[in-house]
């Protein structure tokens, strides 16, 4: 497709583009992006603080779990298990703020928004659910409840969002 006819179809995504991208905007966009993983699980934290107080659901430990199968170690108090998943948590939500910058850096055939988004809720989700069921840690997913599927999905939509959108105006400022 040619410039003129990707822009007729986007819109002007000047802004995207990475032709002939230099290796320190690369690391900018990294950078941009681990910063908004982190204000994205922020978003998500506090979401999940919220429905915590509407639902009753308590505190989930299934990442620390998780994080405690793959690497071989165990926590010896429920404190060191909590503090654990908070740390996991941070650690994955920034890490995949660093997957949505390798997306914007992929080139000219990814999608617009909203579908970058969705497309990110999705991956993020998915991996989410992979990695607890790979662990151990979550029944699969034909035994969870439309309510919990929800819940789950809607908070790494919001994730997705904040992530996205705290990127794009990261970039913005810092270029």
């Amino acid at each position: 497709m040619r410039d003129d006819e990707r822009l007729q179809e986007h819109g002007d995504d000047s802004d995207n583009r990475t032709d002939n991208v230099h290796p320190d905007a690369v690391a900018l966009n990294l950078l941009c992006g681990l910063a908004a993983g982190a204000i994205g699980t922020a978003a998500m934290t506090a979401g999940q603080h919220a429905e915590m107080r509407v639902t009753g659901r308590p505190s989930s430990v299934s990442p620390a779990e998780a994080l405690c199968r793959l690497i071989g170690i165990e926590t010896r108090t429920d404190r060191q298990e909590a503090r654990l998943a908070r740390q996991a948590h941070w650690a994955y939500g920034t890490a995949w703020g660093g997957g949505r910058a390798l997306m914007e850096n992929a080139g000219g055939g990814r999608p617009a928004e909203p579908w970058q988004t969705l497309l990110f809720t999705g991956l993020t989700w998915s991996a989410g659910v992979l990695l607890l069921r790979s662990t151990g840690n979550a029944p699969p997913l034909r035994q969870w409840t439309g309510r919990s599927l929800m819940i789950d999905f809607g908070h790494h939509l919001v994730f997705a969002t904040v992530t996205g959108t705290a990127f794009r105006l990261l970039r913005r400022v810092l270029r």
